[in-house]
């Protein structure tokens, strides 16, 4: 069994692996995932075991990274990480209140693209990015996101103690409603219910269909139908006279 992870979302994979001598814990390699190579490390290595309900990772589909390709990574990374401070500079300086999740950049066609946290307010951002691209020597292009591709990309761990569901192996988010926490009898405490991005948590939809379909098959209780023979308790008592009392 091989497990990866992958530097750009710092998700993991988890393949049977055909082995391979060549390959070893902590090396760098290149997975090709739906016809692109993605940089990957290896933090699990064990031909000796296997799992029935996980793909199969031939060995042409992975292959280990050069020394040039590691360097041109490192290259990589430290503009990005420069580019970072810069913007955190500029954001400043122009006092636009810009939080920053993460960085891209683009080696062949020389563009940075900062993903940034949606903004609720119209800000121009024309003379910000003019200044940025021209300190940087690049294009520039900004793209927003949501709480819950802000809390994907940082990762973390969820009230269960376990990794976030969305950075580990959820490839979008499923729509989750209040009505799916009523039926399943959960604690309507925000701080229960809700998790790192603030929206309600995404494992509520994993069991939905079960309680909808229980709670569809379970008969409907009614506590008016023990009070429709005696309204008073006077009543009961004449009906009831050998009866004992339970109140």
């Amino acid at each position: 069994m091989l497990i990866v992870k992958y530097k750009s979302t710092r998700r993991t994979s988890c393949f049977n692996f055909i082995k391979n001598t060549s390959l070893k814990l902590h090396d760098y390699v290149f997975v090709k995932v739906l016809g692109n190579d993605r940089l990957a490390e290896i933090i699990f290595l064990d031909d000796k075991i296997t799992r029935e309900n996980i793909p199969v990772l031939s060995i042409r589909n992975i292959r280990k990274a050069s020394k040039k390709e590691l360097e041109l990574f490192k290259k990589v990374e430290k503009k990005k990480s420069y580019a970072m401070s810069l913007f955190t500079k500029k954001n400043l300086k122009f006092g636009l209140n810009l939080k920053l999740v993460d960085v891209k950049y683009h080696l062949i066609k020389n563009t940075f693209t900062f993903i940034i946290k949606a903004i609720t307010k119209d800000i121009s951002l024309d003379g910000f990015l003019r200044e940025l691209s021209g300190n940087l020597k690049a294009r520039v292009e900004v793209k927003p996101i949501g709480s819950r591709d802000e809390t994907r990309r940082k990762g973390g761990l969820g009230l269960c103690g376990r990794q976030l569901c969305c950075s580990a192996f959820l490839k979008g988010f499923e729509f989750v409603t209040i009505k799916m926490v009523k039926d399943q009898n959960l604690s309507l405490n925000p701080s229960r219910i809700s998790g790192a991005c603030g929206k309600l948590l995404c494992c509520i939809k994993y069991e939905n269909e079960y309680y909808s379909l229980r709670n569809r098959l379970n008969p409907k209780v009614n506590p008016e139908i023990l009070l429709k023979s005696c309204k008073k308790k006077d009543d009961f008592d004449k009906n009831n006279n050998n009866l004992p009392t339970f109140y």
